[in-house]
This record gives structure tokens, C-alpha cells and sequence, in this order.
């Protein structure tokens, strides 16, 4: 048998979530390569628990093991919290004893996910390659939602640099990511700038008069405006939401809320005490039929 690449990410196709996606980008990659690829990811949804996907699948090439217990929905950061600790101890574990092991390859889904990976890298002396996501603590500072000073703080910034001095790759989304990753130690040989990339296939534009996703939710002479992806407290929605509430009485403008995340309840209440017709909130969409309300 050969050595295996594993790659790590609590969310993968074909789970909405756009981690999950670049994830599987990187793994199928590898996989067309050569290299013989095994993922570890959760057996439920991100986003909706109640969506399970098969415990063990093959999709271009690269071996999907889903893992049980891993996640429970994102109704509250305590079953957030339960689900990342799951998912991380058994991840751990096979991580530990998987034979022939050439490397592993992890991001921020779950966000200390790669301290396992690290521990388990040295242990078993591979190499690791760290896409880094998010950065935090930085990102929960600079919302306010984490003292600079606290012991939370303290923890994740170690977990941040003990990760950072013994991956052999780190992948930074922007220049901007990059200076705080270098503000951190001397990673400049070892860091590589990469933006996420479309998936133009699944992004095609469609002329609103062919795009059955317009039709569908009757927005036929409508004028759309639309924010689709994560519902994070890091993107706040209370600008637009304001807006909806001041065009409330314009007919011809709808406002068009896609995806999930803690921010969705907000849009849910402020549609119901406002009365806002005006306003659409639906799940994610699926990658395969995006590009129809993208288009919309």
C-alpha cells in the first residue's frame, strides 16, 4: 500500500460550507496526482445536524471516512463546542495509529484542529500543511468578543505560534493574513499566499429571464439585493437589515438572505417583528445549483 496524504476538515463535500469545498478542491488534486488521499470529516452537516451524509464514500479518487458524533449543528456554541471536541479526540486517534502515513493536510474546520494534527505530525514525524482560514484570537479581539489580556486569548495565540513553528507549509488567504501570520515569527520560507479560488463551473452567470431560481421565488421585475454565505457575527447583517426595514414599502426591491450561521436567527426575527415581505431567507445552496441564485 502507499503512503497516505490525510487531510483533515470537520466539513467536506458534499456539505455546503466553502471550507469544505477548497478542502476537497486540494484532496481530489492530490488524488489525479497520484498521491493516495484519505479524509477525515464529520458525518453530519455544518450547518444542519439533521442531514447525515454516508460513513464512507469514494468521490474522485480520494477515500472519505466520516466520523461519528462529530458535529451537532450550530444552534449553540455549546454543541458547537461538544461536536469540535469529538471530532477532534477520535480524529486524534486515527490520526495516531494510520499506517503508512506520509503527511497531513489541515485548516481551521475545527479551529484547533491543528493542534491534534501537529501533535500527532511530531509523534509520528511527517510533514503538515496549515491553511489558515481564520486567524484567531486576532478575529475575536478585534470583534470585542475577547480580551487581548485574557487567559482565552493566551491559549489560543500559544496553540497559533506552537502550530505555526512546526508545520512545513502555511497557506495565507491575502497579503493581509500573511502580515499577521509574520508579525507572529520568521515564516516567510515557509509561507505561501494563495486566494480561494471561484469554482467558475458551479458560478456561471445565467440572464435572469432563463434562471428558474427568479421564477421560483417570484422576483420577476424585481430588483435583488443579496447576501449569500455564513451568517457570522464577523459579517455583521444589521446594515442591510436596517435597509430592508426602510424599503419595506418599495415593491420593486427584495432583499435576499442565503446561507447559515449564528447571524440567521437575526435575520429570521427581524423579518418576523418587522413584517418584512420583502425580505427572503433560505439555507445554504447546494454547490451543483448555486450559480441560479448567484445569478439572481
Amino acid at each position: 500500500m502507499p503512503r497516505t496524504l490525510l487531510v483533515v476538515s470537520q466539513t467536506f463535500v458534499p456539505d455546503p460550507a466553502s471550507v469544505g469545498q477548497h478542502m476537497a478542491d486540494v484532496a481530489f488534486e492530490m488524488a489525479r496526482r497520484g498521491q493516495r488521499v484519505v479524509v477525515y470529516t464529520s458525518s453530519r452537516s455544518y450547518e444542519d445536524a439533521s442531514i447525515a451524509y454516508p460513513l464512507r464514500e469514494t468521490r474522485n479518487g480520494v477515500d472519505i471516512r466520516r466520523i461519528r458524533f462529530s458535529s451537532f449543528g450550530k444552534r449553540s456554541i455549546l454543541l458547537r463546542v461538544f461536536g469540535t471536541a469529538s471530532f477532534m479526540v477520535q480524529v486524534f486517534l486515527r490520526m495516531l495509529f494510520f499506517p503508512r502515513l506520509a503527511g497531513i493536510f489541515f485548516s481551521t474546520s475545527p479551529p484547533l484542529v491543528g493542534l491534534a494534527a501537529t501533535i500527532v505530525a511530531m509523534i509520528r514525524r511527517v510533514p503538515t500543511a496549515y491553511w489558515a482560514m481564520d486567524l484567531n484570537p486576532d478575529q475575536l479581539i478585534s470583534m470585542g468578543k475577547l480580551r487581548a489580556t485574557s487567559w482565552r486569548a493566551k491559549f489560543l495565540e500559544g496553540v497559533n505560534r506552537f502550530i505555526l513553528r512546526r508545520t512545513n507549509l502555511i497557506i495565507a488567504l491575502d497579503r493581509f493574513m500573511a502580515e499577521r501570520i509574520l508579525q507572529r515569527g520568521d515564516y516567510q520560507t515557509k509561507l505561501l499566499v494563495q486566494p480561494p479560488w471561484p469554482h467558475e463551473d458551479a458560478q456561471e452567470p445565467v440572464p435572469h429571464l432563463d434562471n428558474p431560481f427568479r421564477q421560483r421565488h417570484g422576483l420577476d421585475g424585481k430588483f435583488v439585493i443579496m447576501y449569500s454565505g455564513n451568517h457570522s457575527p464577523a459579517n455583521p447583517l444589521k446594515t442591510l437589515l436596517d435597509a430592508a426595514v426602510k424599503l419595506k414599502d418599495h415593491p420593486t426591491i427584495q432583499l435576499m438572505f442565503i446561507g447559515g450561521g449564528l447571524g440567521k436567527r437575526e435575520v429570521e426575527e427581524y423579518k418576523q417583528r418587522h413584517q418584512l415581505d420583502n425580505v427572503i431567507s433560505l439555507p445554504y445552496q447546494p454547490l451543483d445549483s448555486i450559480r441560479w441564485s448567484l445569478s439572481a
